[in-house]
């Protein structure tokens, strides 16, 4: 019976691991983990905030960001949206503290080494078909090497990411509100300021932050229809592109050739939502329920606080273990409430924060997010 737990959660990244860290103690966890990393994860931000979610689990925070490649202090920003001058951000304003600019992949580490430390499985292999059988779920699973596995849970908690694992194999569409997207480079500039800076334009957005490597982060958000498809691909001209915004250039203090320039490619960077994010048996987490715009700064703190929530409701209604209707039926209308109550949520001050910047009304990228509610 070693093959047979109680929850099997997809994905062992930020949320996957807080699930895991939060059920484990309730639960027989096992944790499905990809072989290999293929994804380059950029710098994100990990807001103050989460230190609370970080400490309820016994968590450190603060010890893991004593590692200089995990991650440093956020000293705060400067922004120029909907206006040519800068509106300043301090960290010391925020009575939460410093968050912190990361390296993910390091982070994520840390995170799975913390887990797999308090006795929770983690295997790294991938995930070959999903079914539901007798009321439990079977999965076939295929290592590194070839050799195909099986699994057996009672419930699923899907924490896939963007790919949403479980939305694909039930064939449950995710909605998406826009088609932005986010072109990447690192580079280091020995004079750029400490602070991050966020730049608008015509057809979008830059973000250039430091990162734990002493590097630094430059991101482009525009829609996918409306640049370029050689700035998608081409390092060469993304970095060309990037110098050719001389005020943008001249506000970070670029005064020598870019060294160490490498070109870190494409991501999707949508708002969406699962249309069906809940069944009786498996719920979606994080960035498998919810997609957020990079501008919010809130997709891992949501991919947190989701993961602490609705283990929190998993362990308090039992829907796990429970024969009941009504608790299953009870506990599908609170995640439900929960999710569209975060979306909402999100909505209305992404509507509100994209309204600021009043500068190109007809110029389409900002037209759209104009009228969006």
């Amino acid at each position: 019976m070693n093959n047979y737990f109680d929850i099997i959660i997809i994905g062992g990244g930020i949320a996957g691991c807080i699930a895991a860290l939060h059920l484990h103690l309730f639960y027989k966890i096992l944790v499905i983990e990809k072989p290999e990393n293929t994804n380059v994860l950029h710098g994100e931000t990990l807001v103050a905030s989460s230190r609370r979610i970080f400490s309820e689990l016994g968590i450190d925070i603060d010890a893991i960001m004593q590692n200089p490649l995990v991650g440093k202090p956020t000293i705060g920003m400067q922004s120029y949206w909907g206006t040519p001058h800068p509106i300043m951000q301090d960290s010391i304003q925020n009575p939460e503290g410093h968050g912190w600019s990361i390296d993910k992949n390091n982070f994520v580490n840390e995170l799975q080494k913390i887990t797999s430390e308090r006795g929770i499985k983690i295997i790294r292999e991938n995930i070959v078909s999903v079914l539901e059988e007798s009321q439990q779920w079977a999965f076939i699973t295929k290592t590194k090497e070839g050799f195909e596995n099986n699994y057996h849970a009672k419930f699923i908690v899907d924490a896939s990411g963007r790919r949403s694992l479980m939305a694909q194999k039930m064939n449950i569409k995710h909605l998406k509100k826009d088609q932005l997207i986010g072109i990447h480079g690192s580079i280091h500039i020995p004079t750029i300021k400490e602070l991050s800076t966020i730049y608008t334009v015509e057809n979008g957005w830059w973000y250039i932050t430091k990162l734990p490597n002493n590097k630094h982060l430059i991101s482009f958000f525009t829609d996918s229809d409306l640049c370029d498809k050689k700035l998608t691909k081409d390092g060469e001209f993304f970095k060309n592109y990037f110098l050719a915004e001389k005020d943008l250039i001249k506000i970070l203090e670029i005064k020598e050739e870019i060294l160490d320039y490498e070109f870190l490619g494409t991501k999707a960077s949508h708002s969406s939502y699962l249309k069906f994010p809940i069944q009786s048996n498996w719920i979606s987490i994080g960035d498998a329920c919810l997609t957020f715009d990079p501008l919010s700064s809130q997709g891992m703190f949501n991919a947190l606080a989701m993961a602490a929530q609705y283990s929190k409701l998993i362990i308090k209604s039992n829907v796990v273990h429970t024969l009941s209707e009504n608790i299953k039926n009870a506990f599908t209308a609170e995640y439900n409430r929960i999710a569209e109550n975060i979306w909402s949520h999100y909505e209305y001050h992404h509507y509100i924060y994209y309204r600021m910047e009043k500068r190109w009304p007809n110029q389409l990228f900002w037209n759209r997010r104009h009228y969006l509610k």
